[in-house]
């Protein structure tokens, strides 16, 4: 797995497109196959929260009553369900040809409209959501704030 942040300008740009680079050259010198996935913002239940995953973060915050620091706040990120890059990674051993992989949709979302919406699921205000989200992303954001609700008990 890689990040979608390959692109850029920067160290950690830099870090993956060369360990990806070692990555492809070990794959054609010992003829092996392999896969690199770079995957947007993972998140669900068990991510802890602040490490990599901004929702795991603002769910436990808004679940404990804490405050969530937001630098920029209009930032958009692409955010993906753990449960479909398992679909995707089980799908890899099912195909013999990459480019029948088809990645799973992703959503996108601000940072302050996802802190939004995750205090609204926390306070039960589902009729004050905006009706632009999927449901499938609604539940699974929903999810990941059950989770941090069920460790407690």
């Amino acid at each position: 797995l890689s990040s979608i942040h390959y692109y850029r300008d920067d160290l950690y740009g830099f870090t993956k497109r060369y360990n990806e680079y070692l990555f492809s050259k070990n794959e054609f010198l010992n003829k092996h196959q392999s896969f690199i996935i770079r995957t947007p913002g993972i998140f669900g239940p068990g991510a802890k929260p602040n490490n990599v995953s901004v929702v795991s973060t603002f769910c436990n915050n808004i679940f404990n009553n804490m405050e969530s620091i937001i630098d920029n706040p209009k930032k958009e990120i692409e955010l993906l369900f753990i449960s479909d890059l398992v679909l995707l990674i089980e799908s890899l051993f099912d195909k013999k040809n990459r480019n029948e992989l088809i990645f799973p949709k992703t959503d996108k979302i601000s940072i302050i409209e996802l802190f939004n919406l995750i205090y609204k699921i926390s306070k039960n205000s589902f009729s004050d959501i905006d009706n632009k989200y999927t449901n499938s992303f609604l539940k699974n954001i929903s999810t990941t704030y059950n989770s941090f609700k069920n460790a407690s008990k």
